[in-house]
């Protein structure tokens, strides 16, 4: 087992499946874990799970990742609570039986799914006006699941 101690790793969607056994696994090498809920009384639970395994600090933060205000906000408060993050995961995700809009317009899945975690990527690589230095964040994981689907 690798040890991650001393590693900030952002977790989101860390309240269920696999973003859950993620962040339970990385608080088991020693990593900070951060997670990402939408829901507060959910990732509240599912962050005292994690804290009994955990030897560092599990933090929670509630952001709707289909409103590009909410990712803003929580890449904003996140930024200013570490120096740094080590490794970004990007779990959320959903599917919907109708389309459906977020508050941007956006389609619902497109919006969480996809366009949260590119804005997670510009704005923890550090881009402005069209330039990027990673040097916030080192690692990207981009995961996927095959959900359940409806023929």
């Amino acid at each position: 087992m690798n040890d991650m101690t001393g590693r900030v790793c952002v977790v989101t969607g860390a309240n269920t499946g696999i973003g859950k056994a993620t962040a339970l696994g990385l608080a088991r090498m020693g990593a900070t874990v951060v997670m990402i809920c939408r829901n507060r009384a959910r990732g509240e639970a599912a962050q005292a799970e994690v804290q009994r395994v955990a030897s560092a600090p599990v933090d929670l933060f509630r952001a709707d990742l289909s409103s590009q205000a909410e990712v803003r906000q929580v890449a904003d408060d996140i930024r200013a609570r570490y120096a740094h993050i080590h490794v970004l995961i990007h779990n959320a995700g959903l599917q919907l039986p109708q389309r459906t809009l977020s508050v941007d317009g956006i389609e619902m899945t497109l919006a969480v799914n996809h366009r949260s975690a590119v804005s997670f990527d510009a704005l923890f690589a550090g881009c402005t006006e069209g330039w990027c230095a990673i040097t916030y964040c080192r690692r990207i994981v981009a995961g996927a699941s095959v959900g359940e689907h409806r023929f």
